[in-house]
């Protein structure tokens, strides 16, 4: 069967590439997106008030849900609708995923938007004000693509365009922070949630433009094609699933911290899990890496799995002991009270990273093979109990509480999940290698 890949290097236009550089375009734009959004909240945490900065956070990490929801199902779905079709229904099948990502964000938003309103007594700020609530639709949106083409560069194995992007993204997100500086703006929350806006939309257009390396001569446009519509819904459920519940957990901490602790306490949190965070991208992207490698050549799952494994290990390791070690200093960089009070969680933090590289591994042989049902299980219990334990640690149900109980707790979760994920990887790598369809993902979901 034609793939894009295998009809791009066909006609000559793109080189061999291996699983492994392709990951590593990915771990590097990655990894430049959380330095320069580092450097973003550190200029940040410098021109505006914690409550400014906690609440612009807070957004932010509402937003990461959003696009969770949005566009993970249409995500994984374009990897494996890819491997599927010839050039020419590819085009109709990209083109329908990024239009019903397009209208599923912005409904997303909206919901978002409402509960906030409706729930929230820090967040609903968001939502009162009309000109930050525009700016939370648009954000939506662009993340929520932005994560559909990076996974449509991961399936051709471009994981350098990946890495020119976010580069972008985050530069263009830093510069705006120069007028807040100049006294041009206020730094508010509002404005420098604006900052990551216009970020986004930079990466978007620069991804829609590597699309064309992919598909020589063609242009995206609005498209709702019947039968690619159908498969993404037939693919992309299970995945949902499987996303939803692998990915929620982490990104409902801050808003826990801001609601039962303080805004100002999630700047700390926030500016802590980024920090960590730039240590679990590389098992996050050598499993998506892993994912699209398996989906299209399922015969070498067991070799791919061990060198992703690996891989990630290879590079995780010392990145963790170097972080613990500086941990301190990153985020004395923010301020004295940023490093008295993130240290010891960043510490804790950065040894969750160990067993994400199994967990990641595992959920992408899961989404490349009919065993979602067992790796979404597997997501709601480790993610459900993670976030339950770290909540009541952190509010001081089992002591003094604060951010190092909650990380200690929600990393203690992790590594029992890892454990079992480990376990399954043995079991997956040696069981014979079927693809994930629509049906058996319908099936497994």
């Amino acid at each position: 069967m034609t793939t894009i890949a295998l009809g791009s290097r066909l006609a000559g236009m793109v080189p061999q590439r291996s699983m492994v550089s392709s990951a590593l375009g990915m771990v590097g734009g990655k990894a430049s997106a959380m330095f320069l959004g580092f450097a973003f909240w550190l200029a940040a945490a410098n021109l505006a008030s914690p409550g400014s900065v906690g609440l612009a956070a807070a957004a932010t990490s509402t937003i990461m849900l959003v696009v969770l929801v949005a566009s993970s199902g249409v995500a994984a779905a374009v990897v494996i609708g890819l491997a599927e079709r010839t050039r020419t229904e590819a085009n109709r099948f990209l083109d329908t995923a990024l239009t019903a990502t397009t209208v599923l964000a912005l409904l997303v938003s909206g919901l978002a938007l409402l509960l906030a309103l409706l729930f929230l007594d820090e967040l609903d700020a968001v939502a009162r004000s009309g000109w930050f609530a525009a700016l939370f639709c648009a954000m939506g949106v662009l993340g929520s693509l932005g994560v559909v083409l990076d996974q449509v560069s991961m399936s051709d194995r471009r994981g350098s365009d990946v890495l020119v992007r976010n580069v972008a993204n985050g530069v263009v997100t830093i510069v705006p922070l120069a007028l807040v500086w100049a006294g041009w703006v206020t730094g508010s929350a509002p404005v420098l949630f604006a900052a990551w806006v216009g970020g986004s939309a930079t990466a978007v257009i620069l991804a829609i433009r590597h699309t064309r390396r992919i598909f020589p001569g063609s242009a995206r446009r609005p498209l709702i094609h019947r039968a690619s519509a159908r498969s993404l819904v037939g693919h992309g459920l299970g995945n949902q699933l499987l996303t939803s519940a692998e990915r929620m957990p982490g990104l409902v901490l801050p808003i826990i911290v801001t609601e039962v602790l303080s805004p100002a306490e999630n700047a700390f949190w926030y500016a802590t899990w980024m920090m960590a965070w730039g240590v679990a991208v590389v098992p996050l992207s050598i499993g998506t890496a892993l994912f699209a490698e398996v989906c299209r050549e399922p015969s070498r799952k067991a070799p791919a799995i061990r060198q992703a494994v690996r891989s990630s290990l290879m590079l995780v390791v010392p990145l963790a002991v170097a972080v613990g070690l500086v941990a301190p200093l990153l985020l004395s960089l923010l301020g004295d009270e940023y490093s008295d009070a993130g240290a010891s969680p960043l510490r804790f933090l950065v040894l969750g990273a160990l067993p994400l590289t199994f967990i990641y591994a595992y959920f992408a042989v899961a989404r490349a093979t009919s065993h979602l049902r067992e790796a979404i299980l597997t997501a709601l219990l480790g993610g459900g109990v993670g976030v339950i334990t770290a909540t009541l640690f952190g509010s001081g149900a089992f002591g003094s509480g604060g951010l190092t109980p909650m990380a200690a707790a929600w990393v203690t979760i992790q590594f029992i999940t890892g454990l079992w994920a480990l376990w399954r990887l043995k079991v997956l790598s040696s069981s014979a290698p079927v693809l994930a369809t629509a049906t058996t993902v319908g099936v497994t979901a």
